[in-house]
């Protein structure tokens, strides 16, 4: 029962038009080439451990973590390295990888991970990120500093067309269960809540009848975006706000997306590294479908492999239309993070009216903030009052954008204004 309704938010059309029946093999074939970006979460880049020429094998490490805050990189296919330089990243560019050429197409074995002393160091080894998108390393947040007395399992996949978390729940509901108790165990919860939307009614079923033998209960949410984000997850299900600037272990909860959880799950059951993901093709293709992805395949090879083509006045966006971003190549690769490839037409550009001060932004903002006054403080270079007025607290949802009769560029506009605040922040602390 949600007694602490999402404050804000926005209905758009769901398009979840893809097939969650089924999750589909994707065909690796001999001689495909694979670009790994050694960046595929938050945090700084992995270090080769391989060199060109090396045969490598599915699942072997090909980078270790790198300083700081840092992930694992394992090889998708049994392969060669042919190149280790820079590589296509979705979205910041050129980045440090390698380019492995398939020796054969063979995916019914993986090189096992070697030891795992507990949950986190196992997500360690197997460089297991937030498959939600943020890409956040898992063992990070398996390690909290704060006492936990809740997990969430965030199950909401609240953007429009993804549906890789509903047909990874609907396929492997009992693994994610599995999976959520040992994350309650390690971090000694007292409660686990696995978190769904309602337009999931499949999926809600099969956990409600099989989640009592793992204590753990199961929360349907109504259907509204950005449900799924992390603090309006938190205050649907716990009425608990995280304050700007924390973390949710600091209020003692600890949350996970479905995804992460099965990864843990396979990564402390089969001793599996990540080095493959559900992704959702959609949008205005010919197949929509929800695919089992070797990470490292380009979008080119990903849209003809599954029955679709690109069309020519169309963009590739990765992940979803809200948060996610147009590509510039069809050689950028699905990487962890990727949740969607979809294929949508260019929109006309309606041209940007000024602002009818019609609060319209503000209503929708999850965050409490007011976006129009965000985005003149930006265009004004007042970045001294867009920290004030708390502009670091923008979750970057696009709601604002959405609802805007005038057609005003607000999240974009926001976007730009919290990389002058951040800079701001960073010389004002430099110079205490």
């Amino acid at each position: 029962m949600i007694e602490h309704i999402l404050k804000g938010g926005i209905h758009p059309n769901g398009h979840k038009i893809s097939d969650i029946s089924s999750i589909k093999d994707f065909q690796v074939i001999e001689g495909d080439e694979f670009f790994i970006p050694f960046v595929q979460h938050i945090g700084s880049p992995a270090s080769a451990v391989v060199k060109i020429g090396d045969e490598v094998e599915r699942g072997q490490l090909l980078a270790e973590c790198g300083a700081g805050l840092s992930s694992r990189i394992h090889s998708p296919v049994n392969g060669q390295v042919i190149d280790i330089s820079q590589v296509y990243h979705p979205a910041i560019g050129q980045v440090s990888g390698c380019t492995i050429k398939a020796i054969n197409n063979d995916t019914s074995n993986f090189k096992k991970l070697d030891g795992g002393s507990d949950l986190s160091d196992l997500a360690r080894r197997a460089g297991i990120v937030g498959l939600g998108g943020a890409g956040f390393p898992a063992y990070i947040k398996l390690n909290p500093n704060k006492p936990i007395d809740t997990v969430i399992i965030n199950g909401a996949e609240c953007e429009p067309y993804l549906m890789c978390d509903h047909a990874l729940m609907h396929a492997k509901y009992e693994s994610i269960l599995a999976g959520a108790q040992m994350i309650k165990e390690h971090v000694k919860a007292g409660a686990c809540i696995i978190a769904v939307e309602n337009n999931k009614k499949d999926c809600i079923k099969l956990f409600k009848e099989n989640s009592k033998k793992y204590n753990i209960d199961v929360v349907s949410l109504p259907t509204k975006y950005p449900q799924g984000g992390e603090k309006q997850l938190i205050y649907s299900i716990l009425g608990r706000t995280v304050p700007s600037g924390r973390l949710p272990a600091d209020i003692g909860v600890l949350l996970h997306n479905v995804a992460t959880v099965y990864a843990l799950y396979e990564a402390a059951v089969f001793s599996k590294p990540l080095f493959e993901r559900v992704v959702t093709i959609s949008g205005e293709v010919e197949n929509a479908a929800n695919y089992k992805m070797p990470l490292g395949v380009p979008v080119e090879r990903f849209l003809e492999r599954t029955g679709n083509k690109y069309k020519k006045g169309h963009k590739v966006i990765f992940g979803g239309p809200m948060t996610g971003g147009s590509v510039a190549s069809l050689d950028i690769p699905v990487i962890k993070t990727t949740g969607g490839v979809l294929l949508l037409k260019n929109q006309k550009r309606h041209n940007i009216l000024p602002c009818i001060r019609c609060g319209k932004c503000s209503e929708v903002c999850v965050m409490g903030l007011v976006p129009r006054e965000l985005e003149q403080n930006f265009l004004h270079n007042m970045v001294e009052q867009n920290v004030d007025d708390k502009i670091m607290s923008c979750i970057e949802c696009g709601c604002c954008s959405y609802i805007c009769p005038s057609v005003r560029l607000l999240a974009e506009t926001i976007k730009a204004g919290k990389k002058k605040a951040a800079v701001f922040l960073a010389n004002k602390k430099g110079n205490k």
